[in-house]
């Protein structure tokens, strides 16, 4: 029975974050595929901690291929580590059942960066272990500098952002 954990955000607190900018003008191409940039697959086991898996792990990692160009698809020194989000950020639930918010996560992300699976391990038994000061050290190094809200409900928006290179995170 997996567990789902994103917690959704207030509206006006939504809508108080900046509008992403549409990065293209014009005819969106047919498809897009960002997966070659992504690290493979990873389970989250019984834990809801989807958004960390989504913010640090797949975003994060995304971002930092694109940036870097380091390779993401067997390397836990450049694959980022949901439990890093998801041990800071949960709220309520025993037995690591808790969820969160992707307001959260990017929040933590701008202010505390971002810890790689290599200094920060997850481990779906585990979602109290909080980071040394010196992984904490290590993961400001991956800040992130902003974020923006995407209008989800337009299609064309949401296209758009993904055929600029830039993923989109989504909850349902």
């Amino acid at each position: 029975d997996k567990q789902t954990g994103l917690k959704f955000a207030e509206e006006s607190e939504y809508l108080s974050l900046n509008p992403a900018i549409a990065p293209l003008n014009g005819e969106l191409p047919s498809e897009v595929d960002l997966s070659p940039d992504m690290p493979p697959p990873g389970d989250q086991g019984q834990q809801s901690s989807c958004v960390g898996w989504a913010t640090a792990y797949a975003l994060k990692t995304y971002q930092e291929q694109r940036e870097r160009h380091w390779g993401v698809r067997d390397d836990r020194g450049h694959q980022f580590s949901p439990a890093w989000i998801y041990n800071q950020i949960a709220t309520g639930g025993a037995g690591c059942r808790g969820g969160s918010s992707y307001l959260d996560a990017l929040r933590l992300l701008r202010t505390q960066g971002a810890a790689v699976l290599e200094d920060f391990p997850y481990s779906e038994e585990n979602c109290t272990t909080q980071p040394s000061d010196l992984v904490k050290q290590h993961a400001k190094e991956f800040s992130i500098a902003s974020f923006n809200r995407v209008n989800v409900q337009d299609e064309q928006e949401v296209k758009a952002q993904l055929a600029a290179g830039f993923p989109v995170l989504i909850g349902m």
